[in-house]
């Protein structure tokens, strides 16, 4: 083979190799990013569901002081 053969292959090789690099980097960074979004979602999940449970509280204490409230201003005047 020619010099200038030899040095094509081998400059076709090192590029193929840079690439299968590049490739497996990104498949690691990206499976980390995919971890990480996963713990976000799950925190934003827990953070509604305690969201919830607080409306829930929140709401029955405005009920009962709605239903509480007119015996009170019976008892003031």
């Amino acid at each position: 083979m020619s010099q200038k053969k030899e040095e094509q292959l081998t400059t076709n090789k090192k590029l193929v190799e840079l690439e299968e690099r590049i490739v497996h980097e990104f498949k690691i960074v990206s499976e980390e990013l995919m971890q990480k979004i996963e713990l976000v979602a799950e925190g934003v999940t827990n953070v509604h569901e305690n969201m919830g449970r607080v409306e829930k509280r929140l709401t029955e204490k405005i009920d009962s002081v709605g239903v509480d409230l007119p015996a009170v201003i019976r008892f003031l005047i």
